[in-house]
C-alpha cells in the first residue's frame, strides 16, 4: 500500500494495488492526472504546481487506466473518470491559474491608477486654495470695487458696512501683488461711496502699507485726484490709515513727511473725521488735512503731506539757561553754546547774551532750531537732576530709547524666497503691532518702486532690528534701513535719505564705567567702530559726516549726534562692551 497527495488539490490518496506503480491515473477529487510513484518517491509528499504527466506509452491505451475504486481510499467523493477527462480537467486547472493571475495583476494596475489619480487631485485642490488665499491675502484692504473698464461702467454698489476685511496672517509662501485696475483716462469713473470707520481700518489693515501701487513712470496726478466720491464717511481713523486708503482709492502713492509732523505736534495715528457727499477726491483730501492743520503738494510723481506754513512771525529764538548756571558749575551758558552747536545745529550759531540767555542767529528752520534746542536742554535737565520747564514725557524728550526698546523685542520671521518686500512689511505689522511708514521719495531716488522690491529673511529667536536688517539687507539694486520715529511708528527709507545731515538725531547714551575706565576713552573707541565717514573732521566739517561727541562726566553719559542707522551701531557696541566698560 502506497500513500500518496495529489499534485493539485492536495487529496491524500492510499494505493493498493502494485500494479498502478508508474501508471498514470486520475485524482478522484479534482479529476487531475498523476502518476503512482515508486515507494521511495512516495516517503515525502509535495504539494506545487501542476507537472506534466510523462507521455503514455503507444501499447498501452488510454482505457487501461484501472477504475478509480479498485486503486484508491480516500475521503473524497468516488469516481471513474477516464484518463482523456483527466487531462481535460488538468487544462480547465491551469487555465483557471492564468485567469487568477492575469486578473490579480489587472487589479493591481488598477489599485495604481486609483492612487494616482486620488494623489494627483489632491495636489491640484491644495494648490488652487493656496492661490485663492493668496489672492485674498494680497488683495488692498478696504479697497472699493474695481470699476468695469467698459466705456461707460455703471457705479459700484458698497454696503455701509465697513469695506476693510479682518485680517489674516499671511502665509510665507510667495504671493504677486495684484495692481489696482484703473479706467482709462477717457472713460467715465464710476463714483465712490465707503464708509470707513476706526473699526474697519485703524489697526485692522491686513496688508498696512503693503499695496501702495505706483512707478517710477510719471503719474498724472491730478487727473487722479479727479476721482468723483458719491459718498464717504470717515470716522476717527489714524491718519495714516486714511493715507493708506486714499492712497489705494486713487493710485497715486503718498508720503507722511513724518519729520515736519513731529514738528507740528502730530504723529501717525493722529485721528481724523468727516462726511462727504458729490466730492473729487481733491476735495476730500484737502478737508481732511486742513483739520490737522496739514496740506498736500505733488512732489516727484507722488503726494507729500506736510503741515502748513505758519504765516505769522516767529518770536525770536530765546532760552533761559539760568537755571543751569545757578545749580552746575560745568554747564555755563558759554558751554551750553558749545554743546548745543555740536550735538543740535551745527550750522547754526549760538550766541551768548547776558543774563543767562542764548539766541540762535540766522536759524535756518526757525521753529524746528528752536524745538530741538528746548528738547536737548530738557534732557540736560533730567540728566542733572533739575526741574523741567516743560510738560514733556520721557517718551516725548527721548523716543529713539523707547523705539528702541520695541525694536529689539524677540521675534522670529523667515521667507527663505524673495516675495514682495511689501508682504513682510506687512506681516510685521500685523505681528508687533507697530506703524511702518514707506518714505517713496527715497524709493524715487533709487529708482525703485516700493511694490517692485522684493526680499527674503531668515531670522530664527532674534530680534524685529536683526529681522529688519536681515530683510532690507537682501533687497537687491538698492541700499535700504529704517528709522525710529518713536515708540509705535518706524519708517522704511534709504541709506542716503537716513544718513543726510537734517535727519540726524542727539541721542543720550548711558555707559555704566568700570574703575579706570572714562568717557573719552568710549568715545575714543566709537569713532573707530563706526565708520569714519559719520564722523566730523577737522580738515572738512561741512562736507565729510555731521556725528559729533560731546561727553557728560557727571552723569555718565555721552551725547551723541549721528544718523539714526549709526545711532543703532552705538547702541549695539555699547550693549557688547558693556561688561568692559
Amino acid at each position: 500500500m502506497i500513500i500518496i497527495f495529489c499534485t493539485t488539490c492536495g487529496a491524500k490518496l492510499t494505493v493498493k494495488n502494485d500494479a498502478l506503480i508508474g501508471k498514470i491515473v486520475a485524482c478522484p477529487k479534482c479529476k487531475c492526472l498523476l502518476q503512482v510513484p515508486r515507494p521511495v518517491d512516495a516517503i515525502t509528499p509535495t504539494i506545487g504546481t501542476l507537472r506534466k504527466p510523462p507521455d503514455v506509452p503507444a501499447n498501452e491505451s488510454a482505457n487501461t487506466v484501472p477504475p478509480v475504486s479498485d486503486a484508491f481510499q480516500s475521503s473524497a467523493p468516488t469516481a471513474t473518470p477516464q484518463n482523456t477527462a483527466g487531462e481535460e480537467a488538468c487544462r480547465e486547472t491551469e487555465l483557471s491559474d492564468t485567469e487568477i493571475k492575469t486578473r490579480k495583476l489587472l487589479l493591481g494596475i488598477l489599485f495604481f491608477l486609483v492612487f494616482l489619480l486620488l494623489v494627483l487631485g489632491y495636489f491640484v485642490l491644495f494648490t488652487k486654495k493656496e492661490w485663492s488665499r493668496n489672492r485674498q491675502q494680497v488683495r488692498p484692504a478696504g479697497a472699493v470695487e474695481k470699476p468695469n473698464p467698459a466705456p461707460h461702467p455703471a457705479p459700484s454698489p458698497v454696503s455701509a458696512e465697513p469695506a476693510l476685511p479682518e485680517p489674516v496672517s499671511p502665509k510665507p509662501a510667495p504671493a504677486q501683488t495684484d495692481a489696482p485696475v484703473l479706467p482709462p483716462e477717457d472713460a467715465a469713473v464710476p463714483k465712490i461711496s465707503v464708509r470707513l470707520t476706526d473699526d474697519s481700518a485703524a489697526g485692522k489693515e491686513k496688508n498696512g502699507p503693503a499695496l501702495i501701487e505706483h512707478s517710477v513712470q510719471k503719474i498724472n496726478i491730478a487727473a487722479k485726484l479727479e476721482l468723483p466720491v458719491a459718498e464717504l464717511h470717515v470716522d476717527n481713523i489714524a491718519l495714516v490709515h486714511f493715507i493708506r486708503f486714499f492712497s489705494r482709492m486713487t493710485g497715486v502713492p503718498m508720503t507722511l513727511d513724518i519729520d515736519a509732523v513731529k514738528l507740528a505736534g502730530l504723529s501717525a495715528d493722529s485721528p481724523v473725521s468727516g462726511e462727504f457727499r458729490d466730492q473729487t477726491a481733491a476735495s476730500v483730501l484737502t478737508q481732511i488735512l486742513d483739520s490737522l492743520h496739514l496740506q498736500w503738494m505733488t512732489a516727484d510723481r507722488q503726494i507729500l503731506i506736510v503741515p502748513k506754513e505758519d504765516t505769522g512771525k516767529m518770536p525770536d529764538v530765546l532760552f533761559d539757561v539760568s537755571d543751569f548756571s545757578a545749580k552746575t558749575e560745568d554747564l555755563k551758558p558759554a558751554v551750553l553754546a558749545d554743546r548745543i552747536q555740536k550735538i543740535v545745529c551745527p550750522g547754526e550759531k549760538i550766541t551768548v547774551l547776558p543774563d543767562n540767555m542764548l539766541t540762535v542767529v540766522q536759524a535756518k528752520t526757525p521753529h524746528r532750531t528752536f524745538i530741538e534746542i528746548q528738547k536737548f536742554l530738557e534732557q540736560l535737565r533730567v540728566l542733572r537732576h533739575l526741574p523741567q520747564k516743560t510738560e514733556w514725557t520721557g517718551e516725548q524728550l527721548a523716543p529713539e530709547t523707547f523705539g528702541w526698546d520695541e525694536v529689539m523685542k524677540p521675534l522670529t520671521l523667515n521667507y527663505y524666497q524673495p516675495v514682495p518686500l511689501a508682504q513682510i512689511i506687512s506681516r510685521l505689522e500685523d505681528r508687533t503691532k507697530l506703524i511702518f511708514l514707506i518714505d517713496h521719495r527715497a524709493f524715487q531716488e533709487t529708482l525703485l518702486p516700493f511694490n517692485a522690491a522684493q526680499a527674503s529673511v531668515q531670522c530664527n529667536q532674534g530680534t524685529l532690528n536683526s529681522v529688519l536688517e536681515w530683510t532690507l539687507h537682501s533687497v537687491e539694486a538698492a541700499s535700504l534701513t529704517y528709522r525710529i520715529i518713536d515708540a509705535k511708528t518706524l519708517e522704511i527709507t534709504s541709506a542716503e535719505y537716513a544718513r543726510q545731515k537734517d535727519r540726524m538725531t542727539a541721542e543720550i547714551h548711558l555707559c555704566r564705567l568700570q574703575e579706570g575706565k572714562t568717557l573719552e576713552d568710549i568715545a575714543l573707541s566709537l569713532r573707530s567702530a563706526v565708520e569714519p565717514e559719520s564722523w566730523v573732521r577737522a580738515d572738512a566739517p561741512e562736507t565729510i559726516g555731521g556725528g559729533e561727541i560731546v561727553t557728560d562726566t557727571p552723569s555718565g553719559c555721552l551725547l551723541i549726534r549721528q544718523s539714526q542707522p549709526a545711532q543703532r551701531q552705538i547702541r549695539l557696541y555699547l550693549d557688547a562692551k558693556e561688561p568692559e566698560m
